[in-house]
């Protein structure tokens, strides 16, 4: 690649330009991915094993009728009913997304600004991190166990400490595996001003769902995603569960036509 020269005048409006970016963003690490592969890849936990055959085609066939000169839909209301009934939730309370890393943006973007707390248990995914630390929130983070599960105690009293706005938790945890247990959770959606943000991801694997509670808490929010069991990390689809009225806040940050028309 040639090398690139900039001229005096070239250099000072990048100065200028790069001043316009907050600091604290470009103090931060991008987030990467390493384009190595060894005999075994298992840094992304994708699924080993593919969709089936007859799922590709039938989409190839559907996708191949469907004009793509038109915008999918607005709003997937479709998509939005059959998850509803899928998790037994409301569709009004349901919204997809172009993978569930864009509905961690969404929800942290309509709750996070510069002094807003987020609390996180790490190590855990770390996109939670990247995205409140560029929308200027302060990081309360609590350590895992010494066996990598969650501190129950030591996450109760950080949050009576320090009143966080936003608390999310991995449950499953990426990358430990470890689940917090319901009645665990259930104590900090009783002592929380703020969201609990429950990620699912990995729910499948675990037998075990927090969605249940969103009756109870109107604090609650559950991500999902197809990405993992449903061997669907190609197409980008997420969901998100909440109060109806929480939910129509939320889908304010998310894009329009963020569903293509093959997911």
């Amino acid at each position: 690649m040639p090398t690139r020269t900039l001229c005096s005048q070239q250099r000072q409006q990048m100065v200028d330009a790069l001043r316009i970016i907050k600091s604290r963003v470009r103090e931060l690490r991008a987030y990467t991915l390493t384009p190595e592969r060894g005999a075994i890849k298992i840094n992304q936990n994708e699924n080993p094993w593919d969709a089936p055959a007859r799922i590709k085609e039938e989409t190839a066939r559907q996708l191949s009728e469907r004009a793509w000169s038109r915008y999918p839909d607005f709003v997937p209301a479709s998509l939005h009913e059959k998850l509803a009934r899928f998790v037994g939730w409301r569709p009004d309370g349901v919204i997809a997304g172009n993978g569930s890393n864009e509905l961690i943006q969404a929800l942290l973007m309509v709750t996070v600004s510069e002094g807003k707390r987020v609390l996180i248990s790490e190590p855990t995914f770390a996109l939670y991190r990247q995205v409140a630390s560029v929308l200027g929130g302060d990081i309360v983070s609590v350590p895992l166990t010494p066996t990598l599960t969650y501190d129950s105690d030591a996450i109760r009293e950080a949050v009576e400490a320090s009143d966080p706005d936003v608390i999310v938790v991995c449950s499953p945890n990426n990358p430990t595996g470890c689940i917090m247990q319901d009645q665990d959770l259930a104590a900090l959606l009783e002592m929380s001003r703020g969201l609990v943000v429950v990620d699912e991801a990995y729910t499948e694997f675990a037998r075990h769902s927090v969605v249940p509670l969103l009756d109870a808490y109107a604090n609650l929010v559950v991500l999902r995603t197809f990405s993992k069991a449903m061997a669907m990390a190609a197409l980008r689809v997420g969901y998100l569960l909440a109060a109806p009225e929480l939910a129509r806040e939320i889908s304010k940050a998310v894009l329009p036509y963020n569903l293509n028309a093959v997911s």
